[in-house]
Parts: C-alpha cells; sequence; structure tokens
C-alpha cells in the first residue's frame, strides 16, 4: 500500500481557516450588537455558517490520524490565536474602531457599547477590580450601596465615582442591588485587570485571550500524550460558541477552564501538588469545579492534599470579613435565576400542573442527578486518567443539562473533557456524547433571541434541547449499528 501524503490535510484547513477569520472579523466589526430581530437574524445566520465549517475542520483535521498529525498542530493553534484576535473588538461602534481602541486601553474613556454581542456581565468585572483597588472588600457592598453612599456624600464613595469613566462603568452594570457572586481568583484577575489598564475592555479580553490558548497548548500536551489526533485540540480551540463568549464578550469561565484543564495536567503527568493547586484556583474562580472533588482527591496522597487547602484559605481569607454575604448572594442567583432551561423546566411546569411546588422538585431532581453522577464516578473510578476525564464530561455535563440557569458559556466547562473523550482515531461517530454536547454549544446561541423582545420563547428551547436529545440518540443509534457490523464482519473472518 503506498505511504498517504503527509501534506494532504494543510491545504483545505487553511482555506477553512481563513474564511472562518472572515467570518470572525464580520462578526466583530460588522454586527451591529442592537438586539433587534434583524441584528440577531444576522448573528445567527453568521454563526451557523462559523460552525459548519467548524464541522468541516474536524473532519479534516482527522485525517491527520493517517497524515502526520503533528504538522496540523501549529496550524491549528495559529488560525485559533487569529480567530480570538479578530474578536477583541467586538462592543465597539462599527466607525473609528482603532481609535476606541486605543482610548480604551490607555483609560482615557469608555468606547465600548453595553453589549458585547449580546453580553454585560464584563462592566461587573471591571468595577469589582475598581472596588478592590481602593482597598475595599468587593463582597461586603453591592454597587447600589455605593451610589447610595454616594449621595451622601461618603468620601470613598466620591473617590470611587470620581472619575467619569467609572461613572460610564457603573452606569452599565446590570444587577446592581446584588452582592458580586465572582470567587477571590477572579476578584485576583480583575484586580489585575486594573492594575495594567483600569477600565479597559480590551485589556480584560487580552488576558482571557491568553488563558485561552494556554488551555489550548495544555489541550495540545494532553492529546499527545493519549496518542489522540488533532481534531481534539481543534473541537476545542475552533469551537465558535468559546471564541464568540471569551474574546467576543469577555467572560471570565477562560480562567476557570485553564485551571481546571492545568488540574487535569498536573494529574496525568505525574505532579500532584501542581494538580491541587490548579484545581483550587480553577474552584477560586467559579464554585462549580467543586463537583469533582473526589476524583481529583483520589489522584493524590493525603499528605498532598495540604496544598489545596492552603490554596483555598489564601484565597478566602482576605475577604474574611464578608463571606457570609457572599453566600447569600451565590444562594440568591441559585434561588432566583432562570435561563435558558431544558428538561428543568419540563419538571417544573410538570409539577406545577399536578399542584406540587414546581422549583424545589426540579430543583431537587437536578440535584439528585448531580449527585447520582459523582456518586456513579467515585463508584467506578479505576484510577485512570481516562475515568477523570469522562467523569468530569458526565458530572458538568448531567448539572448543566438539569439545571435552572444554563448560560450558552456555561456549557464551555464541558468542552475540553469533550476534546480529551475522543477516541484515538478522532471519528465523532464513536463518541455520541461528544457530538451532542459539540451541537449543543451551537443550538444554545438561539438562547440570543431573547433580545429581540425579552421574552424566552419555549419553541427555541425545544429546538436547542430535543436537537441536543436527539442528536445523541442518533449517533448513539449509529454508533451501535457500526458495532454490530464490524463484530459480525470480525466473526465472518473467523
Amino acid at each position: 500500500m503506498p505511504e498517504p501524503q503527509r501534506n494532504a490535510p494543510r491545504l483545505p484547513l487553511a482555506v477553512l481557516g481563513a474564511v472562518s477569520l472572515l467570518g470572525y472579523v464580520f462578526a466583530s466589526l460588522g454586527l451591529a450588537g442592537s438586539g433587534s430581530a434583524e441584528d440577531i437574524r444576522y448573528f445567527l445566520t453568521l454563526f451557523a455558517g462559523l460552525f459548519a465549517l467548524y464541522f468541516l475542520a474536524l473532519s479534516w483535521a482527522r485525517r491527520g490520524a493517517i497524515t502526520g498529525a503533528r504538522s496540523l498542530v501549529p496550524q491549528i493553534l495559529m488560525w485559533a490565536a487569529l480567530f480570538r484576535l479578530a474578536m477583541l473588538p467586538a462592543g465597539l461602534p462599527q466607525d473609528s474602531w482603532p481609535r476606541d481602541l486605543l482610548a480604551d486601553l490607555r483609560s482615557q474613556e469608555v468606547t465600548y457599547r453595553s453589549h458585547l454581542l449580546y453580553d454585560n456581565d464584563v462592566w461587573r468585572y471591571l468595577w469589582d477590580g475598581h472596588v478592590l483597588s481602593h482597598g475595599l472588600n468587593p463582597y461586603a457592598t453591592s454597587p447600589a450601596e455605593f451610589e447610595a453612599r454616594l449621595d451622601d456624600e461618603e468620601p470613598i464613595a466620591v473617590d470611587l465615582f470620581e472619575d467619569e469613566l467609572w461613572q460610564d462603568v457603573f452606569d452599565r452594570v446590570s444587577y446592581g442591588t446584588y452582592h458580586t457572586v465572582y470567587p477571590p481568583a477572579a476578584q485576583g484577575l480583575f484586580a489585575l485587570s486594573h492594575l495594567l489598564a483600569p477600565g479597559s475592555i480590551l485589556l480584560w479580553k487580552l488576558i482571557l485571550v491568553v488563558l485561552d490558548l494556554a488551555t489550548c497548548y495544555l489541550l495540545v500536551r494532553l492529546s499527545r500524550s493519549r496518542g489522540l489526533t488533532p481534531s481534539s485540540v481543534l473541537l476545542y480551540a475552533w469551537n465558535p460558541l468559546l471564541i464568540k463568549e471569551i474574546a467576543g464578550s469577555g467572560h471570565l469561565d477562560a480562567a476557570m477552564i485553564y485551571f481546571l484543564v492545568l488540574a487535569v495536567y498536573g494529574v496525568e503527568f505525574g505532579r500532584p501538588r501542581l494538580g491541587l493547586f490548579a484545581f483550587g484556583m480553577a474552584t477560586l474562580s467559579k464554585i462549580t469545579p467543586i463537583l469533582l472533588l473526589p476524583l481529583f482527591l483520589v489522584r493524590s496522597r493525603p499528605r498532598h492534599w495540604w496544598v489545596l487547602g492552603v490554596t483555598l484559605a489564601v484565597g478566602y481569607l482576605p475577604f474574611a470579613g464578608a463571606l457570609d454575604t457572599m453566600v447569600r448572594a451565590i444562594l440568591a442567583f441559585a434561588r432566583e435565576w432562570v435561563f435558558n432551561p431544558g428538561p428543568w423546566l419540563l419538571i417544573y411546569r410538570t409539577a406545577e400542573a399536578t399542584g406540587l411546588p414546581g422549583r424545589v422538585i426540579a430543583s431537587l431532581i437536578g440535584l439528585a442527578v448531580t449527585l447520582g453522577l459523582i456518586a456513579w464516578a467515585v463508584r467506578s473510578d479505576d484510577r485512570s486518567n481516562a475515568h477523570l476525564t469522562s467523569s468530569a464530561f458526565a458530572i458538568l455535563g448531567g448539572y448543566l443539562i438539569f439545571g435552572a440557569a444554563v448560560m450558552p458559556w456555561y456549557l464551555l466547562w464541558v468542552l475540553p473533557f469533550a476534546a480529551l473523550s475522543l477516541p484515538p482515531d478522532g471519528r465523532l461517530s464513536r463518541r455520541p456524547w461528544v457530538i451532542a454536547w459539540t451541537a449543543l454549544t451551537g443550538l444554545s446561541l438561539l438562547s440570543y433571541q431573547i433580545y429581540v423582545d425579552q421574552v424566552e420563547h419555549r419553541w427555541w428551547l425545544w429546538v436547542e434541547y430535543l436537537g441536543f436529545f436527539g442528536i445523541f440518540a442518533a449517533a448513539y443509534a449509529y454508533c451501535r449499528s457500526a458495532r454490530l457490523r464490524s463484530a459480525a464482519l470480525q466473526n465472518a473472518d473467523a
């Protein structure tokens, strides 16, 4: 049999990368971001095309299994970096954006619109960093309470609002009556951003892009360790939802994902103290990784557990005076926030129709599913790296699917574990859950239609979740059929 041409996939992948880059440039500079029906329609059409290119690229990258896998990785990472850089201006007015970028980076004025591709969490990040820079505890006082103290002309409040830039940032903060829910490592990143360029959206996005590209590098190392094809790296690095939410909208989740993947890296490469430190930092970035605690503890000796304890203590001790306020804010979020739910809403409606407390029943079932998945993961744990990856996928995925608040960017938590769950030959068809989850990252963009009329229409929830479960069912049936055919052929040969 002749040896395959090792460079065969490069040109098609380069074409797909170049066309995708044009799409991201248009998303960043061409979309109005107004939330009108027409604007949302353009947004969804554009990202549907980007997802189509993404799946084509996955197909081409899989061929790296037989055509020189490593030769594709630099190109995958190069395009991944360019996609993210292209999205940095997202949220700026469509005219004179070079000047606006410079003014933002110099902390001269607020030049980004209030919503960055239909998200505005970033303003709370900047505000928390501003509060920290004045030596204040961001958990102790809400933005609205600072405004009330400004009305009373308290010196500290006057100092916070002295620069007009911070009045503009404050005006863009949503849910200002709520105390911050972002844990200490997140606050540290907010403070770092403020130290380097106070109030700069561009600088904040650059920090996230660096963390996100660092995650891509860790996935390269992990995929090579496991003998995976470049498609495992591409599945994460080229995902359009990831690029939109991190580089485009500036979501903090890039930090949690980086530290969580670094924790897996520490485990896989025999560095347990690094793994526990990184896991602690992931939990200090967002609290959700705590669900994976048993998986990481059993992969290190008890004499190393102090690393995790010290990491958490060092993170929380500076804010100890207002931790009760933070806990209440987190509980308020869990109690009140409902967005883009799937099975949770179905259970809620069913319970309400029968006279039962719908929210309580739906939340308890979601909790039971999550605890059940954790129990399964612990009981079946063979201490392998593959089990760590598949269990993290199942636990975080189950938690989200049965959750009340399923923000699109939350789906990114599972993406690196989906990438590491691919088989060595890179065939998506052999991993039904990976196919379904990757498709869900695209279907979740339908939820942005809420900006048209501020109403969460049920039809897109049906499309999103029936699409997810339907794609999984079809992929599972295909996979099972393929296995049966393969077994039949082997029996016939025998």
